[in-house]
């Protein structure tokens, strides 16, 4: 499959979906959380015996719910990177290299980049001006 690269004002476009889709999915995942929780507390209350059927439906449901808003962040062609921070990644080429810009939630605008073989703590600061052409301050090379 080829690999589609974007530019940092492609990524830009996308960040009013990006954070609905972040905002939801924080939610469902503190949802699940608390509903393994009462889970739990159920289990310990009425013994490993009891069925807990519903209690299990509820946290399948949500988890459904997620997995869908994750596919829709690969379908714009993002990788989700984490749900907490709000990380997501989009592929590009940068001074003729794979890399990845990186978008945080709250960030108004892709700011930052890194090899596609890094992380978050090795993230880039963007050229300025390199909206339409992903750039890079600096070559990877040098980095």
């Amino acid at each position: 499959m080829e690999v589609r690269y974007f530019t940092a004002a492609e990524v830009n476009r996308l960040i009013p979906d990006l954070e609905d889709i972040i905002s939801h999915l924080r939610l469902l995942k503190e949802r699940v959380e608390q509903e393994l929780v009462e889970l739990r507390e159920l289990r310990a209350r009425m013994g490993g015996n009891s069925d807990f059927f519903a209690q299990e439906a509820a946290i399948d449901f949500l988890t459904l719910q997620a997995r869908g808003h994750i596919l829709h962040i690969q379908s714009l062609g993002g990788q989700l990177k984490d749900v907490d921070k709000g990380l997501v990644d989009f592929p590009a080429q940068i001074g003729g290299q794979e890399a990845m810009l990186c978008w945080a939630f709250g960030e108004p605008e892709v700011r930052f980049w890194h090899r596609a073989n890094e992380g978050f703590s090795q993230r880039k600061p963007l050229a300025p001006g390199a909206e339409e052409g992903g750039g890079a301050a600096g070559s990877p090379a040098d980095r």
